[in-house]
Formats: structure tokens, C-alpha cells, sequence
């Protein structure tokens, strides 16, 4: 899980098994973080880069996604790069599986859902809904095509021996 301790719109982001100090992303649902995080995660999954921006408490954070580096950008007084040990498909896979779990908490704090009616939430909960399973398809159909390919690689080695 990458998504935690999720409170009034607020939560961390936390890379585990990089487990290095200070690569806690400290974020905010109040701006437009579900669809940025979507967006990272549909433009990975097309392109194999992506970013996403976070804006912290004095200061901000930007999640680089590359074919097969991710790395926290962080800027405060100082700046600072931090490799992730976690792979950039690890991480996208964990992240659409994060705002499934956390869905309720994640649709509820888009842009000005408190000014909506009721049918107006309901439609962006639908849409968010829509926006997640269709990650979460694609991603396990990205997965297994790579397994697919490996697969074959695999069975063709082993018929030229």
C-alpha cells in the first residue's frame, strides 16, 4: 500500500521498500490529486513515463515515473532526488489498487464535490468508478501481455535447445 493515513483530505504517500528517510510524500485531495493520480497512471500505461506534482506543506514533491526508474523529486529550502527502489510498474499497479481501496475517501474530495447535488455526486462517483476499473483492466492486461511475451520467449528458447 502506498496510500496511507488518509484524513480530511489529507494523506502520505509512502514508498516502503525504498524505506529511506524522507521519501514520505505528504499530499492533499483538496486540489485535483485523484484525477492527477489517475492521469499519471493512464499516461503510464499508454506512454510508460509519467509525473505527478504534489504540493506539500512548504514545499513540493514530484513522482517521476520512467520506463524503469521512479524517483521523487523534492523541493523545500533544499533539493533533492531520491531513486525508488520500487519498479515504476510496482508502483502504478499498487497506486490503481490504493484508490480502489480508498475510494470512497478519494471521489468525495475532487474539486468542489460539496457544491454538487446529490445526482451530480452520484455521476462523479460513477465516473470515477468507470475511471479506476478501466485502470485496473488495463493494467492487469498490461501484466499479463508481458507474461505472454515472456511466456513465448521462454518456449522459444527452450524448443531451440
Amino acid at each position: 500500500m502506498i496510500i496511507k493515513n488518509i484524513i480530511f483530505g489529507w494523506f502520505n504517500m509512502c514508498f516502503d521498500k525504498t524505506g529511506v528517510e524522507g521519501t514520505e510524500i505528504k499530499a492533499s485531495y483538496l486540489r485535483d490529486v485523484p484525477n492527477d493520480l489517475i492521469q499519471m497512471c493512464e499516461d503510464y500505461l499508454n506512454r510508460k513515463t509519467a509525473i505527478c506534482y504534489f504540493d506539500e506543506e512548504d514545499s513540493t514533491a514530484t513522482l517521476c515515473l520512467t520506463p524503469d526508474i521512479a524517483y521523487i523529486i523534492f523541493n523545500n529550502e533544499t533539493s533533492k532526488l531520491v531513486k525508488l527502489e520500487e519498479s515504476p510498474k510496482e508502483i502504478i499497479m499498487i497506486l490503481i489498487s490504493d484508490m480502489i481501496h480508498h475510494f470512497e475517501d478519494i471521489y468525495t474530495f475532487t474539486p468542489d464535490f460539496e457544491f454538487l447535488s446529490d445526482k451530480e455526486k452520484e455521476k462523479r462517483k460513477e465516473s470515477y468508478q468507470n475511471k479506476l476499473n478501466n485502470l485496473s483492466n488495463r493494467s492487469e492486461e498490461h501484466t499479463s501481455e508481458l507474461q505472454s511475451h515472456l511466456n513465448l520467449v521462454c518456449r522459444l528458447l527452450l524448443e531451440k535447445k
